[in-house]
C-alpha cells in the first residue's frame, strides 16, 4: 500500500540527533518528511530506513547560501504545499570563522540561513491550511545580548557568547514570524529541546568535543519530544509566537521579549540576504 501523507514537514539537521528522532515520530504520523542535511551518502541511506514514499533527503548545506536557495526550490517542486517547517540545525565554534559567504559560522548556520529558507518557502507554507515554523532554540539564548551593530561578535568572539545570541536570534524571530504571518494562518513556535546526547559541538577541540556525549544527557528521543508536540498538537497553534520548554510555554529572557531587538534582526537580516540577491527588497 502506497504512503498517504497527512501533512508535508520539512526538518533541517535531519540525519541525526534531534532531528532524526523528531523525522520519525513525524512519519509514524503519516507525515510525509524533507530531510535536509549536508552528507549526501547519509541522506541516500537513511531515506532507505524509512517505509518507502515517506521521506526525500534534500541536500543543503547552510554554510552556502545558495544550497539553501536550492534546497528550497527543491521542496517547493516535490510537494503541493509545505505545512511544517522544523528548523533544527545548529552548532557552536570554538573560533571565528567565516563562511564561503563571508558570515561567522554561527551567525549564519544557527540564524541568517534559516532565516532565508523560510522566507523562500513562505509561499508554500501559506498555501497551506494550518502552517507551522518550529525553531530549536535553546536555554543557552540567555547568554546572549543582541549587539546590532555587530551581529557576528567580529570585536569580541566567544563561543558561548555567540551561541547564546544566535539562540536569542531564533527566539526573536519567532516573534517577528508571528507578528507578520499569523494573521494569514502561520503559527511560530520556538523551544528548548533539553541538553541532549547528540554529538553537539564534536566539531571543536579540547572538553567541548565531548560535551554532547556525557551520559547524563537526554536521549534525541527525549530531547524530539517538544518539537512533536508543537508539530503534531491540533490545539497548540492558540501559543503561536511563544517559548515552550518541555512541552510548556516558559518566559525567554528580557532580552528575547524585547520588540526593537526582534525588529532589529528581522531588518538586518532582510537586508543582508537583499544585497546578495537571495531575497527582493
Amino acid at each position: 500500500m502506497s504512503f498517504k501523507p497527512i501533512k508535508y514537514t520539512a526538518i533541517t539537521g535531519a540525519t541525526s540527533g534531534i532531528g532524526l528522532a523528531t523525522a520519525q515520530g513525524l512519519v509514524k504520523s503519516g507525515h510525509f518528511v524533507f530531510l535536509l542535511g549536508r552528507n549526501k551518502d547519509r541522506l541516500n541511506e537513511l531515506v532507505k530506513e524509512f517505509p518507502e514514499g515517506s521521506t526525500q533527503g534534500v541536500w543543503m548545506d547552510l554554510a552556502q547560501l545558495n544550497s539553501v536557495k536550492q534546497a528550497a526550490q527543491e521542496i517547493i517542486s516535490s510537494a503541493p504545499h509545505l505545512d511544517h517547517l522544523i528548523l533544527n540545525a545548529g552548532g557552536i565554534f570554538e573560533r571565528f570563522q567565516e563562511t564561503s559567504d563571508g558570515f561567522e559560522w554561527s551567525f549564519q548556520i544557527n540564524h541568517l540561513s534559516h532565516f532565508l529558507l523560510t522566507q523562500l518557502l513562505l509561499p508554500s507554507l501559506l498555501a497551506s491550511e494550518h502552517p507551522r515554523v518550529i525553531s530549536v532554540s535553546s536555554e543557552a539564548h540567555r547568554l546572549g545580548k543582541l549587539n546590532p551593530n555587530d551581529l557576528e561578535l567580529r570585536s569580541d568572539y566567544g563561543a558561548w557568547k555567540q551561541y547564546g545570541q544566535t539562540k536569542l536570534m531564533n527566539i526573536l524571530f519567532t516573534k517577528m514570524l508571528h507578528s507578520q504571518y499569523n494573521p494569514q494562518g502561520l503559527s511560530a513556535f520556538a523551544l528548548h529541546p533539553g541538553v541532549v546526547r547528540s554529538g553537539f559541538a564534536s566539531n571543536n577541540s579540547g572538553w567541548m568535543k565531548y560535551f554532547g556525549w556525557m551520559p547524563f544527557l537526554k536521549t534525541p528521543e527525549q530531547g524530539a519530544e517538544t518539537s512533536l508536540y508543537l508539530a503534531k498538537d491540533p490545539a497548540v497553534f492558540v501559543l503561536s509566537g511563544q517559548y515552550f520548554k518541555n512541552k510548556q510555554v516558559a518566559k525567554p529572557s528580557e532580552e528575547a521579549l524585547n520588540e526593537r531587538n526582534a525588529q532589529i534582526i528581522w531588518t538586518k537580516s532582510m537586508e543582508l540576504l537583499q544585497s546578495r540577491g537571495y531575497l527582493v527588497g
